[in-house]
């Protein structure tokens, strides 16, 4: 058991407690337990994997306060007593030193700002100061740490490579606590992947030197309860790394395979649509497919049908009850916006010795007539060919363009929106087979990236990903996320069926 432990809890609930008096947030039941066993243990590491908002900021920077103020370290003359606050960027570091500097101002405390720091004089005499660091390969060195917070371990990213430097690090970090017996490092993240140093250190589990802890945002921090974190975050995978604390599987299914199966299974009436659009995924012929496909937005007819009956020779007729009366489809009490794909179909390649991209374009432009659609949406794929060849036969082209940011709020919409019945897909075999293989990876880098599995196509699926980019870009017509556009629109703001 360690005395200077239980003497650092005092002052910390003694901080604590005047933080309190002046409004600041009490340290939670979870954050004292944690607490309380790892500094009672004698450890001087604790890896804190906690979901987000759980109170990683506001704890740790009472404790960097108390570290500095009353930690019993020598410090040599000459030299000064550091707490390093290490984080994704200076920005965020620098949101955590004035989160320092107000706990600072509660208790009265005199200090000076210098730069990125602030230094003050502790009632011995002995000088101390924290400082912040973006978290980089370049490491952070130089100075004598009595204790030290990394923030959001897991999601750290060097500027100039974009790996997650956390091994550099900490290989930097650590020597500059080797002449401080009793500094302490504190390593606090959400989870991200099962890629990084993070979860290496939480996964190694309580050792002699170092403890683990793990809550999700809830327990951590009783004032935001689960179903508050359930509305600030829809996407079940994502909620599930960020607040309930799960790291993801480096490679996982991006879509649920029986979430897509309903969508294709999904047969709806319609009462009111949408304009359709072809969306492409474009090729150039030489091995990959080019995929097109057939949306719109589309509202359930509402109102009840007579009950059909189909006989043995084919012939539709009403069904009827023992009492001769007409029997009704029941009407739909599902009237939200149901984004639908008429068709996803593909060119596959290689095709570009026998198909001109003139006769191609013709093609589509006959199905987009036989459709009554005047708009097509793509990537920036081939843009500038494609583009003259639309106008060419009258169509008009728009193009968007991909990027990890909005590819990755894409299929997290996709995704939600087969968990809520709004997502109609053709029961197409090569669509399901690709959707069925496609992943979602996580790099160590923290990056997301999509891609089929092996060897395996995504073109079908890349028309999906596409019209929910054009849907957010506004143009989708009739969308509900927007303003509805290109179609003559009801008193509802929905178009009538022709």
């Amino acid at each position: 058991m360690s005395d200077h432990g239980r003497r650092i809890l005092d002052h910390l609930r003694a901080v604590d407690a005047e933080l309190v008096a002046q409004g600041f947030p009490a340290i939670s039941a979870w954050w004292w337990s944690t607490l309380e066993r790892f500094y009672l243990s004698g450890r001087r590491t604790l890896v804190l994997r906690v979901g987000r908002r759980g109170g990683k900021s506001s704890t740790l920077c009472r404790v960097a306060v108390v570290e500095a103020l009353f930690g019993e370290h020598h410090i040599p003359p000459g030299d000064v007593g550091t707490v390093p606050i290490v984080s994704t960027s200076r920005d965020e570091a620098a949101a955590r030193l004035r989160t320092i500097e107000a706990i600072l101002r509660a208790l009265g405390v005199d200090f000076r700002k210098a730069g990125e720091a602030i230094e003050l004089q502790r009632d011995d005499g002995t000088p101390v100061a924290f400082k912040v660091f973006a978290a980089s390969i370049s490491g952070v060195s130089g100075f004598t740490a009595i204790a030290a917070i990394c923030d959001e371990v897991a999601k750290w990213a060097d500027r100039d490579t974009g790996a997650n430097p956390a091994k550099e690090v900490l290989a930097s970090l650590r020597p500059t606590m080797a002449t401080q017996p009793r500094a302490r490092l504190f390593l606090s993240s959400s989870p991200l992947s099962t890629l990084d140093a993070h979860y290496e250190a939480f996964e190694q589990g309580e050792t002699a030197v170092q403890c683990v802890a793990n809550a999700p945002t809830w327990i951590a921090n009783p004032s935001i309860s689960e179903h508050d974190t359930r509305a600030l975050e829809p996407d079940a995978r994502v909620w599930a790394r960020e607040y309930r604390a799960i790291p993801q599987a480096a490679i996982a299914a991006a879509f649920d395979p029986d979430d897509v199966d309903r969508a294709m299974a999904r047969v709806r009436r319609y009462g009111t649509f949408g304009e359709p659009v072809m969306v492409l995924d474009p090729s150039a012929g030489r091995g990959d497919s080019f995929a097109f496909g057939t949306v719109f937005w589309a509202r359930p007819d509402a109102t009840p049908r007579n009950r059909e009956i189909i006989t043995a020779d084919g012939t539709r007729i009403v069904a009827r009850d023992e009492h001769g009366n007409i029997i009704y489809e029941p009407a739909s009490t599902d009237a939200a916006p149901v984004l639908t794909f008429a068709e996803v179909d593909a060119i596959d390649g290689p095709f570009a010795d026998s198909l001109p991209a003139g006769q191609l374009v013709r093609h589509l432009a006959q199905l987009c007539r036989a459709r009554r659609i005047r708009k097509v949406l793509s990537d920036q794929k081939d843009e500038y060919a494609l583009s003259a060849e639309f106008e060419r036969v009258g169509l008009s082209f728009t193009s968007f363009a991909w990027t990890n940011a909005n590819k990755v709020t894409a299929v997290s919409r996709l995704r939600k929106m087969m968990r809520d019945g709004t997502l109609a897909l053709p029961r197409d075999e090569a669509l399901r087979r690709e959707l069925h293989a496609y992943s979602e990876k996580l790099t160590p880098s923290g990056a997301i990236t999509y891609s089929a599995r092996g060897s395996g196509k995504d073109d079908r699926v890349a028309t999906l990903i596409t019209a929910v980019i054009a849907d957010v870009e506004g143009q989708l017509p009739s969308s509900p996320i927007q303003k509805p556009r290109g179609c003559i629109e009801s008193g509802a703001g929905w178009c009538s069926r022709p």
